[in-house]
């Protein structure tokens, strides 16, 4: 199969989250924002309380 990039193989999956779900997703699934409006990229530090 060889190497897949994170976000590729997410889009792949045809995983769907409900929409009042908030999704934080490191760098690695930079255009989620454009499938899911409630995203938000995981700070480098961890993620929030």
């Amino acid at each position: 199969m060889g190497k897949i990039h994170d976000f590729k193989l997410f889009k792949n999956s045809g995983v769907k989250f409900g929409e009042l779900l908030k999704v934080i997703a490191d760098k690695g699934y930079q255009g989620i924002a454009k499938i899911h409006q409630l995203s938000e990229p995981a700070r480098s530090w961890g993620f929030p309380p």
